[in-house]
């Protein structure tokens, strides 16, 4: 693949030229050999040939669809070998081109990421979290876009914390949301509580929530320490699940302790 001329047709400004690229680009992703003969430059420069695709495209259906048929690379085409280079290619575009999305553009760039997030979770769970993939992919994440280093965009950190438990729950309970409307109906709460539960502790749940844990011991934002711990740690969702989201931080440190005092402080007017 000539890389550089094919990213100049997935940024182009002309729609069916980027159409006819993705097409191409999906079906070269599909054939095994061609994905793994891609080198980590040649991932990155694909995909800022993607942010643009996504770019150029206008009004919320159009780009919901994009989102749904650029994440579904992750899932649908990348063979197991190259998928977390895939990974780690791709948040380093998103970082890297952040500060270019202005307020117009930022829901479907989010959007995308939520995506992404989501069928990450479900090329895991296609592989029955095959453990070596499993680490190679979390640690695709824990040496870049979530390895707390401030050079990587905090919006998108922020957003990747945000959806964590969404996709994952999203992707492990994907079977019982599929249920018939009739069973479902027929299944109190407890039932499906109890379901969760069961599907939870088949699924490698502690090293899901890994790269979260990492997060925020190395995260030198008190900002972000904060939003894991709320969004992920002390969310309800895992109560439900049977899980004490505390086992995972510990004791709060001095720093965590003084920053909720602060918040709940009354300072006057």
């Amino acid at each position: 693949m000539k890389t550089n001329a094919f990213v100049r047709k997935l940024a182009s400004n002309d729609r069916r030229t980027r159409e006819r690229a993705f097409k191409v680009l999906k079906q070269y992703l599909s054939s095994e050999s061609h994905a793994e003969s891609l080198n980590k430059l040649e991932l990155e420069k694909l995909w800022k040939g993607l942010f643009y695709t996504m770019w150029f495209s206008d009004r919320p259906l159009p780009q919901k669809r994009l989102a749904t048929k650029m994440s579904q690379l992750f899932s649908q085409c990348m063979p197991e070998e190259k998928f977390p280079a895939f990974v780690s290619a791709f948040w380093y575009i998103m970082s890297q081109e952040w500060s270019k999305v202005d307020k117009w553009r930022v829901d479907k760039y989010l959007l995308l990421m939520r995506y992404v997030v989501k069928e990450c979770f479900e090329m895991l769970k296609q592989s029955k979290f095959e453990e070596k993939l499993l680490c190679r992919y979390l640690s695709a994440l824990e040496n870049g876009i979530l390895s707390g280093d401030v050079k990587y965009a905090g919006v998108i950190v922020f957003h990747i914390v945000d959806v964590w438990l969404d996709e994952i729950e999203e992707v492990l309970f994907e079977d019982l949301e599929d249920s018939d409307e009739d069973t479902v109906k027929d299944t109190n709460e407890e039932e499906v509580r109890q379901k969760k539960r069961e599907i939870i502790a088949k699924a490698p749940i502690d090293k899901l929530l890994e790269p979260m844990v990492n997060l925020y011991n190395k995260a030198p934002q008190k900002g972000l320490k904060k939003r894991i711990v709320e969004n992920v740690f002390e969310e309800e969702r895992l109560e439900e699940w049977g899980i004490d989201g505390s086992k995972y931080i510990g004791e709060k440190d001095e720093s965590e302790k003084k920053l909720n005092e602060e918040d709940e402080e009354w300072h006057g007017f």
